[in-house]
């Protein structure tokens, strides 16, 4: 690899001419300086490195094409000074050639990729100045702005102009060009504060932004406060990697029209160190794997069984030892500034599941894909993915014991499911049988004939009313694209693609031959100018059509920017109406303007617009004291203006300027009229009644107009939970953490903002010592003392987890311990126990506090269980009792992934994945539970399905049977309000009868039941069967909502309307969100 070295002779002329201060020379640090995890030493004092482009030396000439042309600044006058450099990539060492190193991913390049392995990839060259498109020609514009750039091989180059403009790129310039114009616009700019995982500004971090479409790097370095900024830069996608000695490398991403400034927290590297058993015994040479977010580590046990794994930052990690066969996971957290110590992996209390992968004429299938989800009672469950090999075998793993939902998929083929026990440790087999899909297959070509490729296909069943999810996918460089359909019905086929006219048609499956004609349609030109008539480069175009969709939902939305002159085209595009807007700029210099326009048939449209001087809106923010409030965040949304056509231009796109050091701020370029502005900031809260809006509801912020210059936003003090964490004789803990933020004060002291009035759990923990927890119940603007919070010595608990009724061993069960109830369910339907059981039954929980505490053991087919522990008990027995089960079949007309929702009387959410038809949900406790059925779509979207849920009792022990079938839904009901108009009323329908909810419980139990169709604020539901149901209306009133409930019997048959006199029940609003909400 190359590294590029400090700034050369030649160029620090070149930027005496152009007056473009870069900082003292940059050199490679001395060997040793930079650490495993990308720091470099002295970091407060270093200058910013200088790009490749500017710094690197030139290589040899090697060819005698050239490029030659003008740097013009916004008013198209000549730029003298400009320094202007061609690059290309070279293949195997630019970044933006290498390939991504992830399975799921291989046609992306590395700095398109998302995977972990990417990213941590990407950010280990960025940090090691590694990867930066090198430059082939560079030289300097003259006094007219000309430039020459001689000795260019043939072939196509990035050139960039750098200069107190900032930076701008022109791609794809070919060797031999003459008459290139490049026109300094407006660009973009990054902005954003570093802090350490204490809160403090990490001063003299260096941040290095990374240009996604052609790899180039842009510095700088972090001030006193931690704040930094870039630009203008060339508009597009970067990824933002900081460094600072003695903390771990930090990455982020930043859009093009970025309208928040971008908050990055660096923390310091962290150590995980464990043991491997077997049976209670030392493994040597096992290999411990750590995978984390951005971050995965192998390591191999000593002697001793003991492993370390170094520079690990805070997050989850999945932590897999594997030996001779064994295997075992755990899940770990690691919290800011804290080592983990002392964890135990016992091998065999995990599996591995073998197969192979074949067609139904026993061919293996090659490249398959077998995935399952780790946890199918969590919504959000982590995934575990293997792939076949060229003979069709696969190996996935390890597993946690228990039951599994296999999935094998195949390009061509059917998904195929399929349940595995896991009851034992070691290896588990299962082959899958893939037949072939229903393949719709074909081309799309224009109307010429000629193949179109990267057209999006998006297709679905249309089987009257039951229609499938939409799927998508891409046509190929011939324009042939191969789609799978589930069923031999017919489907509905959309193709999209930005120059020509979107299509729809109905398709047969299975089909082959099948031809997707595009057509070009109207197409606009227009232009984007200041109010000086400058042409405004890269300005964000959009165009969006003012006709109401056709019947399959087709329109003809485009989006794209301005070229160098300001100009852009917008094609493929059906006759109409249009508004077209254009956005340049963010925060308090955002500029926009939207004009409107038709077209017809094939014709050309044309529009100009152009960014008005517009006003300006300026003002303070202040605490309740009166004290300027630094670094506030506005947000401004348009209300009335005088020219409605222009409302949308200063909400979505305006961005959120900040305040000043003195609380001040100016937002300019506003179109005229009215607006809603809001400011918040941190440790504050926006205070109606101090802002003169009384205590009633109002939209959040104070009515505003533009060319206003003396607003006034008071902002009140948030009250604070205060105390101290201490040992048990009273000395200060100085670094601890609360629900896992770092908190470093040499007193142990402690101070938090309440943000909201309700109950809160807050958890402590520290290095060496066991964490606790304290339940507060807050209220809004008053202080909370929580005085001293004392952190134990830790005590070792030992266990065994045993079968109620056998009294057998249970392995795999999660093993936790808190002095909190909800924090241990959370802990325990997350799967983030302390411990796992062995084969054995046995588990050891090495860091538990001394006074009394519960523990608490979870496994997919028991109940959850939770005993007493005692102050000082060291010895536990749990038993494990079976409760209920929750099983079915689901018949409905669209075959799809479903999964079946269970939410339980305690309010937590569980599921059981449907295999064929049926499902399964083991380990229930007794209660009324509400069941629905959920559709996981293609690329895991998940939906609910609207079937009617239900309510479910389930009883201590036994099966309770409940199967869901398509029901038949012809009725419509229309709902009319009688009497004086209800502001703002809401409809619910729900089968069954059902109460006014009296709690938070029982309100969102009503939210899980609602189900039906329709529009709520209208009172029309669509889709109904037959039955009973309850209806309820509600309203808003000050501190409080109107209820009304009645109950209604529908045939299930044509059209109902009924008229509803309301007889109000005032509900307070502390009844229903005394949870926080």
């Amino acid at each position: 690899m190359r590294r590029w070295l400090g700034i050369g002779a030649v160029l620090a002329a070149l930027l005496a001419v152009l007056g473009y201060v870069l900082g003292p020379k940059w050199t490679d640090p001395a060997p040793g300086a930079a650490g495993r995890d990308g720091t470099w030493e002295d970091a407060a004092t270093r200058p910013p490195p200088v790009s490749a482009l500017l710094g690197t030396p030139l290589p040899p000439a090697r060819g005698n094409l050239f490029i030659r042309g003008t740097v013009l600044g916004r008013d198209g006058r000549p730029v003298a000074g400009a320094v202007v450099v061609a690059t290309a990539p070279v293949p195997d060492e630019t970044l933006s050639e290498l390939p991504a190193p992830c399975e799921d991913e291989r046609e992306k390049k590395l700095p398109r990729c998302d995977c972990d392995k990417g990213l941590h990839q990407l950010v280990e060259k960025v940090a090691e100045r590694q990867g930066e498109a090198p430059p082939h020609a560079r030289t300097t514009s003259d006094a007219e702005g000309r430039f020459s750039l001689e000795g260019l091989e043939a072939g196509t180059y990035a050139l960039w102009a750098d200069g107190s403009f900032g930076t701008l790129l022109h791609l794809d310039v070919p060797a031999g060009s003459e008459g290139l114009e490049l026109r300094v616009g407006p660009g973009m700019t990054l902005s954003g504060r570093i802090r350490d995982e204490e809160g403090n500004p990490a001063a003299g971090a260096l941040v290095t932004a990374l240009l996604v479409e052609h790899s180039r790097f842009f510095d700088t370095l972090a001030d006193d406060q931690g704040n930094w900024r870039l630009g203008p830069l060339p508009m597009g996608n970067y990824h933002l990697v900081v460094t600072l000695a003695g903390f771990l490398p930090e990455h982020t991403k930043a859009r093009e029209d970025p309208t928040e400034e971008l908050e990055v927290t660096l923390y310091r590297p962290l150590r995980l160190t464990g043991q491997v058993l077997r049976e209670g015994q030392p493994v040597a040479g096992a290999r411990v794997h750590a995978q984390g977010k951005k971050h995965e580590q192998d390591t191999t046990s000593d002697a001793q069984g003991r492993f370390s794994l170094e520079d690990l930052r805070p997050n989850i990690y999945q932590l897999i030892a594997t030996h001779a066969g064994m295997a075992t996971v755990r899940s770990i957290w690691l919290g800011p500034g804290m080592d983990t110590r002392n964890v135990l992996l016992e091998l065999g209390t995990d599996a591995r599941v073998t197969g192979t992968v074949r067609d139904p004429a026993g061919n293996p299938i090659a490249d398959a894909s077998i995935w399952t989800e780790l946890d199918e009672r969590r919504l959000d469950n982590p995934t575990l993915n293997a792939r076949t090999a060229a003979d069709g075998t696969y190996s996935l793993g390890p597993l946690p014991l228990g039951k599994y939902q296999l999935q094998a998929v195949a390009s061509r083929y059917r998904v195929s499911s399929s349940l595995v026990n896991v009851p034992k440790a070691g290896l588990q087999a299962q082959d899958f049988t893939l037949e072939p899909s229903l393949l719709i297959e074909g081309r799309v070509l224009n109307a010429a004939g000629q193949p179109l490729s990267g057209v999006k296909l998006e297709w679905r069943e249309e089987t009257g009313e039951a229609r499938g999810a939409w799927r998508n996918s891409t046509s190929g460089e011939d324009g042939t694209f191969v789609l799978k359909a589930l069923n031999p019905v017919s489907h509905r086929l959309w193709a999209r693609h930005e120059d020509f006219l979107p299509t729809a048609q109905t398709v047969q499956a299975p089909a082959s031959g099948v031809q997707v004609v595009l057509r070009t349609g109207a197409r606009v030109e227009g232009e984007v100018v200041d109010e000086k008539e400058r042409p405004v480069p890269q300005a964000r175009v959009q165009l969006s059509s003012v006709e109401e969709p056709g019947e399959d939902g087709l329109d003809s939305s485009r989006e794209t920017r301005t070229d160098e002159r300001g100009r852009f085209t917008l094609q493929g595009l059906e006759p109409g109406g249009y508004r077209v807007s254009a956005w340049s700029g963010t925060g308090a210099e955002a500029r926009a303007n939207t004009r409107s326009l038709a077209v017809s048939g094939t014709e050309t449209g044309r529009v100009r617009l152009q960014f008005p001087v517009g006003l300006s809106l300026s003002g303070l923010v202040v605490d309740g004291a009166g004290k300027p409030v630094p670094e506030a965040t506005l947000q401004l949304s348009a209300e009335e203006l005088d020219d409605p056509e222009q409302a949308i231009d200063f909400q979505e796109w305006q961005g959120k300027p900040r305040t000043g050091a003195d609380g001040r701020f100016q937002v300019r370029h506003l179109a005229a009229g009215s607006y809603r502005l809001y400011a918040s900031a941190r440790g504050h809260d926006f205070d109606l009644a101090m802002n003169g809006l009384g205590d009633a509801e109002h939209e959040p912020g104070i009515k505003v107009r533009a060319g206003d210059t003396s607003v006034r936003i008071v902002l009140e003090k948030l009250a604070r939970i205060r105390g101290r964490v201490v040992r048990p004789d009273g000395t200060p803990v100085p670094r601890f953490l609360i629900d896992h933020h770092l908190v470093a004060d040499s007193q142990g002291a402690f101070d938090l903002p309440i943000t909201w009035s309700g109950k809160k759990t807050l958890a402590f923990t520290a290095p060496g010592l066991t964490g606790t927890t304290r339940e507060l119940s807050l209220t809004q603007g008053v202080d909370a003392e929580l005085g001293e919070v004392v952190l134990t010595q830790s005590r070792e608990v030992r266990g065994r987890v045993v079968d109620a009724e056998t009294g057998a061993p249970v392995a795999g069960a999660e093993v936790a311990v808190d002095d909190s109830p909800a924090a241990l369910v959370r802990k325990l339907q997350n799967r983030r126990g302390e411990a796992r059981t062995a084969w054995d039954g046995t588990f050891t929980l090495p860091d538990v506090e001394e006074h009394a505490l519960t523990l608490g053991v979870e496994h997919p087919d028991y109940k959850q269980a939770r005993v007493a522990l005692a102050a000082r008990q060291g010895e536990v027995t749990v038993a494990l009792e079976a409760g209920a089960t929750l099983k079915g079949e689901v018949h409905l007309a669209d075959k799809r992934r479903f999964e079946v929702i269970l939410w339980s009387p305690g309010g937590t959410a569980s599921k059981a994945r449907v295999v064929g038809t049926e499902y399964e949900r083991r380990g229930l406790p007794p209660g009324t539970y509400v069941v629905f059925i959920q559709t996981r779509e293609a690329g895991g979207h998940l939906t609910v399905r609207e079937v009617p849920p239900r309510q479910v009792d389930i009883p201590a022990s036994g099966v309770v049977v409940l199967d869901f079938d398509e029901p038949p839904a012809n009725a419509t009901l229309r709902l009319r309000l009688t009497g004086a108009p209800v502001p703002r009323a809401r409809f619910y329908l729900v089968v069954g009868s059902l109460p006014i909810p009296d709690s938070p419980r029982a309100y969102e139990r009503l939210q899980y039941l609602d189900f039906a169709r329709g529009d709520r604020a209208a009172g029309v539901f669509h889709g109904l069967s037959a039955g009973h149901y309850t209806l309820f209306v509600t309203a808003p009133v000050e501190d409080g909502t109107w209820w009304h409930r009645e109950e209604l019997e529908l045939s299930g048959k044509g059209e109902v309307t009924r008229d509803i006199s309301p007889q109000w029940v005032r509900v307070p609003d502390s009844t229903l969100r005394a949870l926080g909400d």
